[in-house]
């Protein structure tokens, strides 16, 4: 979602840089942030899919990235922008996780933190899980099909972004 994003937002923004591809890469996978803390626990997983996978804390990361905006350049300028693209990368994220498929106990995330500790999953999902572990498993079959199945669902979208994009600023 971040590079299509990107890609998607681009010929909006004044200048092309590695700097706001990286901003989108990393606010679509910073819920997944939650695997870190595990790593302490010797258990990747353990705060995965928690409260950082609730509308909370997609609006507790918007609002840092907008502080950060703020104190970094001195000055306002494109705060509603910048909060608007955190935003909805960082909810998509947990909306293509509520729609993958979960397997792991307690099923699903905890969508509605802080208003709710219980856990939601789809009845329907549309996404492989990705499977964690070795090399061969992280690029093995099961993720690869994940990652085209992802591909097929986002990318349309995307082109078709591009497509109206070039056909309005003609």
């Amino acid at each position: 979602m971040g590079v299509g994003t990107y890609l998607a937002i681009s010929d909006r923004m004044q200048t092309k840089n590695w700097r706001k591809l990286l901003f989108c890469v990393v606010a679509a996978n910073a819920a997944d942030a939650d695997f870190l803390p595990g790593l302490f626990v010797g258990d990747i997983g353990y705060f995965h899919h928690k409260e950082s996978h609730g509308v909370g804390f997609f609006v507790i990361f918007a609002l840092v990235v907008v502080l950060w905006i703020r104190f970094a350049q001195k000055k306002g300028d494109g705060l509603i922008s910048a909060f608007t693209v955190a935003s909805f990368l960082y909810f998509s994220h947990i909306v293509i996780d509520f729609f993958t498929f979960d397997k792991k106990v307690p099923y699903g995330l905890k969508f509605f933190w802080p208003f709710s500790n219980r856990f939601f999953v789809s009845p329907a999902p549309l996404f492989l899980e990705v499977l964690r572990g070795d090399f061969n498993i992280l690029f093995g079959r099961h993720n690869l099909t994940a990652m085209a199945i992802e591909l097929a669902v986002f990318l349309p979208a995307i082109l078709a972004i591009r497509l109206l994009q070039r056909i309005g600023s003609q």
